[in-house]
């Protein structure tokens, strides 16, 4: 009886001492989302905010922005490790992928949907040599190129369907109207019909 006696009290000391090995373990929580900042350990600001390396970082003031600048590996290092899922960065192109020069908007190759610039057309045979290499550059580095845009079939001016006879090139795009006189009309305020058209991308 002893026997059983000190063998179970020896199975529940082995017991406890596994349950105490397994809460001591470190466990792999969930990403969580950001909530306060980096720098000062308040609530964010969604206002206030960095890009590094495709991911975008939150902060409670300008001031944390400006100090995470200095050093954004040591912050983003301090991030990683406490799980934090950082949300995805993107950005508009600005530069050509083959010169690294401010991009043309006129100077462009469309490809799967999607729209690439360069600084001169020159660009458009370097980069057909590998077009998905460029592409994956250009967004892991966090750029969002443009979709191919759907050919235009209303005047902006009147809605009414264009004839391509009555065009105007505007900071590199061409835009049809239905007749001349809306030409004069988008003239004297190009930007308001461009905001239209950019919101309605199927006219």
């Amino acid at each position: 009886m002893k026997v059983k006696i000190v063998l179970a009290s020896v199975a529940g000391i082995a017991l406890l001492f596994l349950a105490g090995a397994r809460a001591t373990e470190p466990t792999q929580d969930k990403a969580a989302t950001q909530e306060v900042c980096p720098m000062s350990g308040r609530p964010i600001d969604p206002d206030f905010h960095a890009d590094h390396e495709g991911q975008r970082v939150y902060f409670c003031s300008s001031g944390c922005v400006a100090a995470f600048e200095k050093d954004p590996a040591k912050y983003m290092q301090k991030l990683e490790a406490q799980g934090i899922q950082l949300e995805h960065a993107t950005r508009p192109q600005t530069h050509c992928p083959i010169m690294g020069g401010e991009i043309d908007r006129s100077a462009f190759t469309d490809y799967q949907g999607k729209r690439i610039y360069f600084c001169c057309q020159m660009c458009d045979a370097k980069f057909l040599e590998d077009p998905e290499g460029h592409i994956r550059k250009m967004e892991s580095a966090g750029i969002e190129l443009d979709a191919v845009p759907v050919p235009q079939t209303m005047c902006p001016v009147m809605d009414l369907e264009v004839d391509r006879q009555y065009f105007v090139d505007y900071a590199g795009q061409r835009i049809y109207f239905c007749c001349e006189p809306c030409i004069q009309k988008f003239n004297q305020d190009p930007e308001t019909y461009i905001d239209k058209l950019q919101a309605t991308p199927r006219r």
